[in-house]
């Protein structure tokens, strides 16, 4: 799905460890997708660790974390790559890209991906910029 995205790729996820080789792998194919001009952006459930921090605002496209503050923290996962979504059991961890027994649905549904960017979007505009 990343791979093949033209418009958007729009994610979330609890938490995000770029150090583990499959997320690691995630964010490169994102940020490839960014270089090709496709929207990118990874919105994270709450205050990512330093060390992952650090990593993430390296990144070329934008990523924000949920304020509890302003919104709500969250626990979702999964991503909507220009016509499709993919909603997940999985962390973007080691474990839960590779080691653990996870689940996921994929639609490929204009409007079922219509619906959840919206929300995504919703997320993203009371979301803050993550800190170093």
């Amino acid at each position: 799905m990343v791979d093949a995205a033209g418009v958007q790729i729009l994610a979330t996820v609890p938490y995000a460890r770029p150090g583990a080789p499959p997320v690691a792998d995630l964010l490169a194919a994102m940020s490839a997708a960014s270089s090709r001009r496709v929207e990118c952006g990874l919105l994270l459930g709450g205050v990512p660790d330093p060390a992952d921090a650090a990593r993430l605002v390296q990144l070329p496209f934008a990523v924000r974390r949920m304020d509890s503050d302003r919104s709500t923290s969250g626990h979702a996962k999964g991503l909507v790559a220009d016509r499709a979504v993919l909603v997940s059991s999985a962390n973007w961890s080691s474990t839960g890209l590779g080691g653990n027994w996870e689940a996921a649905l994929r639609i490929d549904d204009p409007a079922a991906a219509a619906y959840y960017a919206a929300a995504w979007r919703r997320d993203w505009d009371s979301a803050r910029p993550i800190e170093v």
